[in-house]
This record gives structure tokens, sequence and C-alpha cells, in this order.
């Protein structure tokens, strides 16, 4: 427990900003590949979501130096470093993921040196991932040096990377159909899910680790709380976001009802069906020409409840494995 708390600022990095890596690798190409041009820019200027997320989480781990001087130390590592790495990758997905940011404002159509910038910024997020998920692969720390705590980082950040995602599109006005947004709901649970089996079965290895004055095994009723609690805030994450897509989707039912409702089939009115038919496509006209209404607190309250209760899932999990530091002298 002494040492999650005394590398705390280490567990809200390794929580949130991969997180927001893939909420912007998620944006980013469903904002690319959006038949909607003006909703592709809008989701272009949203960005900013998952950039401050993955920025955040970079400044949390900077206190982790102690002092600015000791960041030299993570540049003479480049290369060998396993943590210089992870720190390098954060910063070049941050630099390639704000240029595109800015880019989106004064350049608005898709151009050659934007896409380019857009791979680069999305390899180097994935980049980024990566690194973070092998950081702690150290032989000397026998908890941690184990191939499942890779896949759980990812599983992370995969869970609320795509309800990021989702949440950012909500904001930017971005027509996010019923089926992209089952689809990203789905993906999360679905990395949920792989994640409280991946901390399961980590449970089983870890368990059966023992130095010669520490057993692993005191540490098991640590790792079932750990799964117990991950389960439970995901769980609420995952029920928000669908109840926001219910809401949606309801809504959107019960405007097309009322739509349809307006048509009135009368054998003796058909100068009036026709005079209101021609109304409907000129009102249908003007609204298509206008811009989507802005996204209110209200409308996104829902899905932003999503993504914190899956960042404190994320939390919980990175928490639970500083919290399983045992070295192999040790």
């Amino acid at each position: 427990m002494e040492m999650a708390f005394s590398e705390i600022s280490l567990v809200v990095f390794t929580a949130i900003a991969p997180a927001g890596a893939v909420g912007y690798i998620v944006m980013a190409l469903v904002a690319r590949f959006s038949h909607d041009a003006k909703a592709g820019e809008r989701s272009d200027r949203f960005l900013v979501i998952p950039l401050l997320l993955a920025l955040v989480g970079l400044i949390a781990s900077a206190t982790h130096l102690g002092t600015p001087a000791n960041a030299l130390y993570v540049i003479t590592g480049l290369g060998r470093s396993p943590l210089s790495n992870e720190v390098a990758s954060a910063a070049a997905f941050l630099a390639l993921g704000g240029a595109y940011w800015i880019l989106a404002f004064p350049y608005r159509q898709r151009t050659a040196p934007k896409t380019v910038l857009l791979a680069l910024s999305v390899a180097a997020a994935l980049a980024f991932v990566h690194f973070v998920s092998r950081a702690y692969a150290v032989e000397s720390i026998v908890t941690w040096n184990n191939p499942i705590a890779p896949l759980t980082q990812w599983a992370c950040a995969i869970a609320a990377g795509a309800m990021t995602a989702l949440t950012g599109l909500r904001a930017a006005r971005f027509p996010v159909g019923r089926g992209l947004a089952v689809v990203l709901i789905v993906v999360s649970a679905g990395a949920a899910l792989a994640c409280a089996c991946l901390l399961a079965a980590e449970q089983q290895i870890v368990s059966g680790m023992r130095t010669v004055t520490t057993n692993a095994a005191d540490m098991t009723p640590l790792l079932m709380a750990q799964i117990a609690a991950f389960v439970i805030l995901a769980a609420i994450g995952i029920v928000c976001a669908c109840v926001d897509e219910r809401r949606r989707t309801g809504k959107t039912i019960e405007g097309h009802g009322k739509a349809a409702g307006t048509v009135c089939v009368s054998d003796a009115g058909k100068t009036k069906e026709s005079f209101d038919d021609q109304s409907r496509e000129g009102a249908a006209g003007k609204a298509a020409n206008t811009e989507p209404p802005e996204a209110s607190p209200r409308t996104l309250t829902l899905p932003v409840i999503a993504v914190l209760f899956l960042l404190a899932a994320c939390f919980v999990v990175r928490f639970a494995f500083y919290a399983m530091y045992m070295t192999a002298g040790v």
C-alpha cells in the first residue's frame, strides 16, 4: 500500500493518459472517414478533450521527478530506459496531436499535410500506450513482471478511451448514429470485461509468488477487492452510457413519429396536402442548412459521468498494481 501512495502521481498518469491516447485515435479516425465534412471539422476541434486528458496525466507524472533537473535523466535514458521511452512517447504524442488539433482551425480542408500529421499522431498514440504497458516489466519486481500486466493496461485504455471518444463526439455535435454509439459502448464494455478476466488470471499468477520474507498470497484480498471495485465502477459507467443512448434513440423515434403524424391524407383536400408537402420540403431544406444545436451540459451529463466512472475503474486497477510491489530479493 505504501508503494501505491508514494507513486500516486504515476497511478494517475497510467490510468488517464493512455485513455486519452485511445480516445484521440478513435475521434480522429471517425472524423477523418466521416462523409459529413463539417461534422468532421467540429470533431477535429474537440480533439482537445482527449489531448487534455493525456496532458493532465503527463503533468501528474512530472511531479514524480521531484525537481525539473531530474528531467535530464529522462532524456539521457532514451532507448535503454523503459520509463524514459514512456515519457518521451507521451511528449511525442502530445506534440503531434496538438499540432494536428491546431491545424484544424485555419485549415479545414482534408489536405495531404494534415493527413500525414494525423497518421503520425495516431502512430505516436499507439506507441505511447505500448511503452506505458511495457514500462514496468522489470525482472527484479516479480509481481509486475508477468504477461498479464501489459494486457490489463491496454484493456483499461480501450475501455475508458472508447467512452472518452464517444463523449468527445457528443460534445462536438458529431452525428453519432446508433450504430457507431453501440459499437463504442460494446467495445468499452468488452474491454472492461476482458480486463476483469485478466485481473482474475493475474491474481492466480501472483498468488503463487513468494520470496524469502514475503508471500504474495498475502496480497490476494487486495486483488479480489480490486477486481470487485473495478467491475462495479466500470458497470456503472457502461450503464450510464446505455441509458444516455436509449434516451437519445427514444427522442429520435418520437421526433420521427410526430413528423409522420403531420401528414394527412384526404380525398377532398389534395390541394392542401400538396401545399403542406411543399412547406415541409422548404422547412427540411432550411433545417439541412442549419448547424446542429450546441451541446448543453444537460445532454452531456450522462456521457461525462460514464467517462469518470471508467477512469475511476482504471485508477483502481493501477493503484492495486503499484500496491503489489514485491522485489525478487526481499
